[in-house]
């Protein structure tokens, strides 16, 4: 028995010592957001959190003269509508057409982030970004509506892409 006290510190220790991870463009993260992020990061070890230097657009700095807080690889917001910002982040890696960046939505809730749900499938969306608005996400290039429409649906609880209505 006095083996399995000998041992708990050092359990807790290595509990208590997990690196700490940066947000893209050094954005702060809160230990929920951590925590969130530590498991999707280490299942994805070839990713990176994408950051704004991975858009390519031009039109990115004309819109952070106006929105200089924006982010278009991250975000919090109240997506499903439950009073607590969820979390969205793109993950980028190398891919076959190169740099591929994929989408994930954390909802939040009293007991903390659940797991991400991965929105769409990979794309080269180094001209494109993540742009909350009530009700819903629009995911493609700026000042268009050329990209992907997600709204939330209470009954299924889940973002869900909204099709396209002029095809």
């Amino acid at each position: 028995m006095p083996r399995s006290w000998v041992l708990f510190p050092g359990v807790l220790m290595l509990a208590t010592c997990a690196p700490t991870i940066a947000g893209s463009d050094g954005l702060p993260l809160s230990p929920a957001e951590q925590v969130a992020l530590r498991p999707l990061l280490a299942a994805h070890p070839g990713a990176r959190l994408a950051q704004r230097a991975d858009h390519t657009a031009p039109l990115l700095a004309d819109y952070l003269v106006d929105h200089p807080g924006f982010h278009p690889y991250f975000s919090r917001a109240d997506l499903d509508q439950s009073g607590r910002p969820d979390l969205l982040v793109a993950l980028v890696a190398r891919g076959a057409r190169g740099p591929e960046f994929t989408l994930y939505f954390f909802r939040d809730s009293a007991a903390g982030f659940g797991a991400p749900v991965r929105l769409g499938q990979p794309q080269p969306f180094a001209d494109s970004a993540i742009l909350p608005a009530e009700g819903g996400l629009y995911l493609g290039p700026l000042e268009s509506d050329a990209g992907f429409f997600f709204t939330w649906n209470p009954v299924t609880g889940r973002l869900e892409e909204v099709p396209d209505s002029t095809s």
